[in-house]
């Protein structure tokens, strides 16, 4: 539901984007990691636990919302005495099928709700196990900004906070024609699972010091978008996570990119600037979330965000950058026109498939 009336927490949102500094980036490959500080965080860390925390306790359960499932949502029951916190592109498995978190949430102590998720696992929908799984994933970037946009769009227009289902398997079957890996249900964390030695070569290049609150990430010298907490501590124990997402983008695309020591960091500085700035001027819109707080979006042609305001706190920021030189080298040697012909053969085949299941 729009909340009219929340001049405050958008003052906040804009005084904490402003507050942003820079350290020195870290690169490896096509990837350049700007580590992101800011003084207005808040010492809440253990005020909040993070899914994969509490789904060890064993109080802490996501489930389909009935026998029968619905693709959007999934039900989330919180017996813990502490709120949960459930990250914005975080991969669930298991159940009927896959999904992604659509917005970030916090799940009140002892509550339950419907969340908003994604599907990212078009070929299977059948119980595989009665609850979800924790993954070590986070989606890409790229996944995250399509879904992130429509999400927003959907609240503006239509007042609900459902994902351009179909966008986003169209994204994945792009995706496994790019990688020329298809799997059997078009799974994927089957797809991230299959990088994964080199996710963890890029890993190793990358450290998160005590004081860091986020990251802004470059991949091909092009911004790909930022994750900023307000919560002290938050970002180490995230760190890896986060991070995992644009590896696996930067791998996808690394045919494509610059080599080490070819980037100007004055030049990308600047553009971080230019970012940061619109953000914090451009029109944002304001949401009572499906858990505890505020949803607070921003949309306009080359960037797409959201924020999650807890009792007067960021807990959240997140933004992507559009580019429209984005995916132009996705093709190998083959001709682009060639290399669209594939995609256009193997989405088309995808939906013949999932109608017919429907049937």
């Amino acid at each position: 539901m729009k909340v009219k009336n929340h001049k405050e927490g958008i003052r906040r949102l804009e005084e904490f984007v402003t507050s942003i500094r820079y350290g020195e980036p870290q690169a490896y490959k096509n990837l350049i990691i700007f580590p992101l500080y800011t003084d207005i965080v808040v010492a809440a860390e253990s005020r909040y636990m993070l899914l994969d925390e509490a789904m060890k306790t064993g109080k802490f359960h996501i489930r389909e919302v009935s026998e029968g499932g619905s693709v959007p949502e999934l039900h989330v029951i919180n017996e813990l005495d502490i709120e949960v916190l459930l990250l914005e592109g975080e991969i669930l498995k298991g159940a009927k099928q896959d999904r992604t978190v659509n917005s970030t949430i916090i799940v009140g102590k002892g509550k339950d709700i419907n969340m908003s998720v994604s599907c990212v696992e078009a070929g299977r929908w059948r119980y595989e196990s009665r609850e979800f799984e924790r993954s070590d994933f986070i989606a890409e970037p790229g996944l995250r900004k399509e879904k992130t946009r429509s999400v927003s769009e959907n609240m503006m227009c239509f007042i609900f906070d459902r994902s351009d289902q179909g966008g986003v398997w169209d994204y994945i079957a792009d995706k496994q024609a790019r990688m020329n890996l298809y799997t059997q249900t078009s799974c994927l964390s089957e797809l991230y699972e299959s990088r994964r030695s080199q996710q963890e070569e890029y890993e190793k290049r990358y450290t998160c010091d005590e004081t860091q609150t986020g990251i802004a990430v470059f991949i091909n010298g092009i911004l790909s978008g930022c994750d900023i907490f307000g919560v002290k501590g938050l970002m180490q124990k995230v760190f890896k996570k986060i991070l995992s997402g644009y590896i696996l983008e930067g791998i996808d695309r690394s045919f494509e990119g610059e080599k080490e020591g070819e980037a100007d960091y004055n030049v990308l500085r600047n553009k971080l600037d230019t970012f940061f700035k619109d953000i914090a001027t451009m029109p944002k819109f304001v949401y009572k979330s499906r858990g505890e707080g505020y949803d607070i979006r921003f949309d306009k042609e080359d960037i797409t965000g959201f924020a999650l305001e807890h009792e007067g706190n960021i807990v959240q920021l997140a933004g992507f950058y559009f580019d429209d030189s984005e995916g132009q080298g996705y093709s190998s040697s083959s001709s682009r026109a060639e290399s669209i012909r594939d995609e256009t053969y193997y989405r088309n085949r995808r939906r013949r498939n999932i109608r017919r299941r429907q049937q």
